[in-house]
């Protein structure tokens, strides 16, 4: 009876530790599991906030040079329709001074020769008298 009993106390030792001994390195194993889990899930969020922050910084850029190719252009075009405008503007002006000029001219032609056809019917009409 006595070598059942301490045959069944090594027995049970060997068990409790052996059962011990798998039980730690389980909880080990997991515990490292969830630590690999955790750095995977950290790498992953760091990556898609990088991701996010290089997409809006590039969306930004293109809507920034987009608008100021716009106001660029929307620039240009009201220069070269004020340059229109001031170039017709002139044109016009400098036509209207050429007709003046000339109908003054036309007048001040015409008046000299009425004023000379007068002049010559009043002496022959003076040298006939």
């Amino acid at each position: 009876m006595t070598s059942y009993n301490v045959g069944l106390y090594f027995t049970t030792t060997t068990t409790t530790t052996t059962t011990t001994t798998t039980t730690n390195n389980n909880n080990n194993n997991n515990n490292n599991n969830n630590i690999v889990v955790v750095v995977v899930v950290v790498v992953v969020v760091v990556v898609v906030v990088v991701v996010v922050v290089v997409v809006v910084v590039v969306v930004v850029a293109v809507v920034v040079v987009v608008v100021v190719v716009v106001v660029e252009v929307v620039v240009v075009v009201v220069v070269v329709v004020v340059v229109v405008v001031v170039v017709v503007v002139v044109v016009v002006v400098a036509v209207v001074v050429v007709v003046v000029v000339v109908v003054v001219v036309v007048v001040v032609v015409v008046v000299v020769v009425v004023v000379v056809v007068v002049v010559v019917v009043v002496v022959v009409v003076v040298k006939l008298e």
